[in-house]
């Protein structure tokens, strides 16, 4: 096959993929039971829990740290 038919059938398939993309229809109607659920905004967070679970992982990140690795010198 020539270079020249090659390009040519390019074209052709490339102009055909892009006048399909065409007809692909998006959302036009917007249905409110078709709509994702909105999220509840708490009013009141949990602000001293959350300040414990984060001390306790940084003392467990501190205590894991500090924890001794038993390598010995080997020459």
């Amino acid at each position: 096959m020539d270079p020249m038919t090659r390009t040519i059938r390019r074209a052709c398939a490339l102009m055909c993929l892009t006048a399909l993309t065409g007809l692909a229809p998006g959302q036009t109607v917007l249905d409110r039971d078709k709509l994702p659920p909105q999220a509840k905004e708490v009013s009141n967070p949990p602000r001293l829990q959350s300040y414990i679970l984060f001390a306790l992982l940084l003392g467990a990140a501190v205590v894991a740290n500090a924890i001794p690795s038993k390598r010995g010198h080997q020459d």
